[in-house]
This record gives structure tokens, sequence and C-alpha cells, in this order.
């Protein structure tokens, strides 16, 4: 049996259906619309998932991409009333998602601090303004007049700025607690800027509909404007990797990060992700110091030796294969194991020694790669990190001229000797 939320949400996208036909004369471009309506109707509210509600979200967003180019002035109260509706049950959905977001524990660790207690006042900012549109049904002008106004509140913005900012000098920092500190900051943003475009959305919809004075409508769509260049800076800062973000990067796991991921679906944008592309993990490589390219990474040649090490001259032992561990595609992590004869897997010890085992083993075996995208040499660079000891990373040493392969977590020795080369073969 359908909830009372499914029904409601049912007949609004019904009346929005009917009314259509009054907006587009093309037939294709009504077909694409109503194509994009039966996704929303696919909502389940009753068994509510976060991603199911964002895919909804972008879904709605896409009608409003869609509608709001083509309508004229006297044609839009109908449908976009019924369209902001639906917006306002698609923000209950998010909102209620918050309880469950409130016992991740990585935004606990941040719960404390002055810019938690900061951010928590936005967010019941907003939400006060999502419980008010929940029951706003037909507004007078002059009400609509001051829905932006805590919307596009320009100290919501700064503080999103400021936490921007704050993010910025955590991410380009050397130690492991401000890269680990940043990764929250990126959660908490992300959260507080996927409520606030769902909701400039709603007042866009309802303005749109009853203002006769056009320039309130203009002020939301600046505002959303802003807001997409704003949230994609903070997207750009995260995932464009440069060595300086080193330690930021080893420990940013997407997945670890729920809000990071909702804004990505709703949005619908995909972000650099190694392990995902089928070509690089059927291939076989050989990993090779950038520093040193006539050096190779070697697993064990001999019966019983576990020893990994670095030769200069290449054998079949130099060949290798990146395998994505299941459920950590997004977060770029592998298993590295030899190509050639027996099944092994590179690992590390706590104390940074590289070993070979023939058994599959756990996140001492299991390695963050990270693709630096600011390399003068044309081709990508690499920076392997254990998962088990977040920033201990993989080097080459030389020791009276024979090469050892071991972990450190000197970022000045990572530059000079842990900067890596992976060939395709």
């Amino acid at each position: 049996m359908e909830s009372e939320a499914e029904q409601e949400l049912e007949r609004k996208l019904k009346q929005l259906d009917n009314e259509l036909p009054w907006i587009f004369s093309d037939e294709n471009t009504l077909n694409s619309v109503r194509t994009a309506m039966n996704e929303v109707k696919k909502f389940d509210l009753s068994t509510i998932d976060f991603g199911d509600v964002c895919q909804k979200i972008a879904v709605g967003i896409n009608i409003a991409a869609l509608l709001f180019p083509s309508i004229k002035v006297f044609k839009i109260a109908f449908p976009l009333a019924n369209l902001a509706k639906v917006f306002v049950e698609l923000g209950k959905a998010l909102e209620s998602n918050d309880k469950a977001i409130e016992e991740n524990k990585e935004h606990h660790k941040v719960q404390r601090t002055d810019i938690r207690s900061e951010a928590n006042a936005y967010e019941n900012g907003l939400v006060t303004i999502n419980a008010h549109l929940s029951v706003l049904r037909k507004a007078p002008e002059g009400v609509t007049e001051k829905l932006d106004f805590d919307i596009t509140d320009s100290e919501c913005v700064n503080f999103l700025q400021k936490l921007q900012g704050k993010t910025k000098s955590l991410i380009f920092a050397s130690d492991m607690e401000s890269a680990r500190k940043a990764a929250e900051y990126v959660n908490l943003y992300f959260r507080i800027a996927i409520l606030r475009t769902v909701l400039l959305w709603q007042v866009y919809c309802i303005k749109r509909r009853t203002e006769v004075n056009r320039s309130g409508v203009q002020n939301i769509w600046e505002a959303l404007v802003q807001s997409q260049k704003t949230d994609l800076e903070m997207l750009r800062l995260v995932t464009v990797a440069h060595f300086e973000k080193t330690m930021f990067l080893t420990v940013f796991h997407p997945n670890k990060n729920k809000n990071f991921l909702l804004f990505l679906r709703i949005q619908e944008y995909e972000i650099p992700c190694i392990a995902q592309d089928c070509r690089f993990t059927s291939q076989v490589h050989v990993i090779r110091s950038s520093n040193a390219p006539d050096v190779s990474l070697e697993m064990p040649s001999f019966h019983g030796s576990k020893c990994i090490v670095g030769t200069k001259e290449p054998t079949d032992a130099c060949l290798c294969k990146f395998n994505p561990v299941q459920y950590r595609k997004l977060d770029n992590v592998f298993y590295i194991t030899s190509s050639q004869g027996s099944k092994r897997y590179v690992c590390m010890s706590e104390n940074g020694t590289c070993f070979a085992q023939k058994e599959e083993p756990g996140e001492e075996g299991q390695w963050k790669l990270v693709r630096l995208e600011d390399t003068s040499r044309g081709s990508p660079q690499f920076i392997l990190s254990r998962i088990k000891l977040p920033c201990m990373f993989l080097c080459m040493d030389s020791i009276h001229n024979f090469s050892v392969i071991a972990g450190t977590r000197d970022l000045e020795k990572v530059k000079a000797c842990g900067v890596w080369d992976i060939l395709d073969l």
C-alpha cells in the first residue's frame, strides 16, 4: 500500500504531466520531459535511500532545465506550481536523511568545533526554510518577495567560501591530521551545499510562477549559477591531483565521504577513477621509478624469496597487474599482483618492509593509487600508499648500489624517490 507521501507525490506528478502539453508543442521535447518524470515516479518514500533521493533530485533539476527555457510567461503558472511541490517532497526526503548522516563518525569528529557549530546554524536555517516551503501553497507576491532573503543570504554564502578556504589550507598541509580534517570539512561543505541547492530550486519554481516583477526570479537564478560555480571550485580542489596534496589525496576516500558522493550523484558528475578504467586494470604493467627510470620494481624471482627489490635488468618478475579491491574502485584501491607464474601480492609490513605473499592479504596488501596530474613529462606519474598505514608511501632507496623498495612517511623522500611510472605492456 502506498504511503500518504507517495500518493501526494504521485498526484502532483500526474497534474504536472497533464499540464505539459500546454508548454511543449514539440513532441520530442515533450517525450523527453515525460521520460524524466517517469524516473521521478519510481521514487519510493517508504524506504528512503539517500542515493535514490539524489537521483530523483537530479532528474527534477533536469526537468526544470527542460521547462524553463521553453515556457512563456503567461503559461508558466500551473506546471511550475506542481514542479515546485515535487522539489518540496524531495527536500523533505533529503531532510529526513540528515538523521542517518548524523551517525557518521566522520561527522562527529568535527561536531564540537567552532566551524561545526557555525555549520549547524546554517543547516538549521535551511531546514526551517524547507519546512516553510513544504506548507506553502498559494503564496501572494508579498510573501514570495521575501523567500529569497534567507536562501541567498550572503552570510551563508560567505560561510561556504570560508569553509572552502579552510579546507584548501588543510588540503595543502603536509601532515596526516590536517589531511583527515580536510576530508571531514569536504563532507561538511557538500552536506550544506546539497540542501541549499535543492531549496534554491524550490524557491525558483515558486517565484517564477507567481512574480510579475522578474528581478526576484533573476536573483535566485544568479544564486543558482554562483552556487554551482563555487561547488565546482570545491570539487576541483578535492579531485585535481598535485604532489602538494599528497597527504590529503592518500587519506581522502570518496566512499567514506557520503555527502561528497551524494553531490556527485545529484549533479551527475564523474571524477577521475583509474580503477574503473578497464583498459588499465586489464593491462600488464611494469612499475618503474620516475627519478631513476632504469630501475623497475621486481617480485621475488626465485623459490622461497619474499623480498621485493629494484632491478636494472627487467625480467618477467617485473610484470604485474593492478586488481581493484571490491567496493573500493571509486577510492582507487588495488591489490598489486604478479602476472607471471604463481600469483603473489605486494605487501608492506608496519616497519615499511616490502614483501610478497601468495595468500590474498588484508589492508596490508591494499594500495591507494594516486595519479598526479601536474607532471611536466607528459605521461602520468603515480604515488602508492598502503591503506592500513595511511601515508606510508612506497619508495625506492639505494644502498651500496642495491635498490631497496620500502615504505617511508617522509614527503621529501617521497618526492625524491617515491614517484613512479606505470608502463603498459
